[in-house]
C-alpha cells in the first residue's frame, strides 16, 4: 500500500522522509511529475493518519482492534455480528456480500449505500468525500489506498482479523 512512507510513526519522521523524496522526485530536480504527485498524495494520507493518531498498516498486515480508533472499533464490532464482507480501503470501510437482508442494520450502524459500486460504505464523520466526478471503481480504490480484509464469510475471502 505504501511505497514512499513505510513504517513512519510520527510527524518528524514523515516530514524528514518527505523532504528526502521531494529532492529525488521533484520535476524541477529531474524527477517525474506523476511520481511526485503520487508521493505527495501518499504524504497527505500519512499526515492525516498521524494527526488523527491512527497507526497505518500495510495491506499485508492484519488489523488488531487495539490499534483501531474508537469510531472504527464500534462499527467493526457491529459489522462482525452481521454476515457480510468488510474491507478497509484507506480510511473507508467497504461492505459487500449478502447485504440486502441487513439493510436496516447497516443504516443503523451509519453505513451508506454506494449505488454505482453496489456496496455499502462507512467513513469517519470528520472525513469528507473527495468528490463525485467520475467516481472510481473498487479496483482503482484498492490500487490507490490498499485493501485490508477485516472479516469475511464468502468463499472469496478468509477472515484476517486478529485479537
Amino acid at each position: 500500500m505504501f511505497k514512499y512512507f513505510k513504517n513512519i510513526v510520527d510527524m518528524k519522521e514523515l516530514k524528514k522522509a518527505y523532504k528526502q523524496w521531494a529532492m529525488k522526485l521533484h520535476p524541477d530536480l529531474g524527477g517525474s511529475e506523476e511520481e511526485f504527485k503520487a508521493m505527495s498524495a501518499e504524504y497527505e494520507l500519512c499526515f492525516k493518519d498521524i494527526k488523527a493518531g491512527i497507526k497505518r498498516k500495510t495491506h499485508s498486515e492484519n488489523i488488531n482492534l487495539d490499534d483501531v480508533d474508537d469510531g472504527y472499533r464500534d462499527v467493526i464490532n457491529a459489522l462482525l455480528n452481521i454476515e457480510v464482507d468488510v474491507e478497509l480501503c484507506g480510511e473507508w470501510l467497504w461492505i459487500s456480500g449478502n447485504t440486502k437482508e441487513h439493510k436496516d442494520e447497516l443504516k443503523n450502524i451509519g453505513c451508506r449505500w454506494a449505488s454505482k459500486k453496489h456496496m455499502w460504505y462507512w467513513r469517519p464523520a470528520w472525513m469528507k468525500s473527495t468528490g463525485r466526478k467520475g467516481g472510481k471503481d473498487m479496483d482503482a480504490i484498492r490500487a490507490k489506498y490498499g485493501s485490508i480484509h477485516v472479516s469475511g464469510y464468502s468463499s472469496r475471502f478468509k477472515p484476517e482479523l486478529t485479537d
